[in-house]
């Protein structure tokens, strides 16, 4: 019986991100695993939890900083910039559901366990939280704080919220104008 993971490897989000071609659960970069896993262990002697998903979400941040996703003037295009960017780092994908009171921020097949251990479940994600975070100032939305909304499943996948005031939804919070038309000459 194939696994999830498996049955999701020909995904594609509306024909406009890369397939990815994965048939086990989000890895780690061989070469990488043993230093992250090692480092991830001196974290937890020097700090606790609430002090390491501090430095995490900065880190995710800065991380966000330094990744241009061009003009995103809908949710949709959004999402497909952060997709973009996640497959072409073999982070997964990103999906962008609006409701009443928050944006759910599904992140699948995040490396995030494979690269710093199973202890990491409760800090590690707040790197996305700052990855986020940073994505929607940059893209007009403001600044509240997206947060973990629960454990990782089986295939790396994660949920945070981003919550957006009720009375005004997520996407209008980035929604630009568009540009005014020139009359033809």
């Amino acid at each position: 019986m194939p696994s999830a993971v498996a049955a999701r490897r020909n995904v594609r989000l509306k024909g406009q991100i890369a397939v990815l071609d994965r048939d086990s659960s989000p890895q780690c970069a061989r070469q990488w695993r043993s230093f992250l896993q090692a480092f991830a262990a001196e974290l937890r002697v020097q700090y606790a939890e609430p002090e390491m998903a501090a430095l995490m979400r900065r880190v995710g941040g800065r991380f966000a900083q330094g990744v241009e996703l061009g003009s995103c003037n809908t949710l949709w295009d959004l999402q497909l910039a952060m997709g973009r960017v996640w497959v072409g780092l073999d982070w997964g994908w990103v999906a962008l559901e609006e409701s009443a009171h928050h944006l759910r921020i599904r992140q699948h097949c995040t490396p995030l366990l494979a690269a710093f251990g199973s202890d990491a479940e409760r800090w590690s994600p707040a790197f996305l939280e700052g990855v986020y975070q940073q994505w929607f100032h940059q893209a007009g939305a403001g600044h509240l704080q997206v947060r973990q909304a629960g454990g990782f499943d089986d295939a790396g996948g994660i949920e945070l919220h981003w919550p957006a005031p009720v009375s005004q939804g997520a996407a209008d919070l980035w929604a630009r104008p568009a540009a005014p038309q020139q009359a033809p000459s």
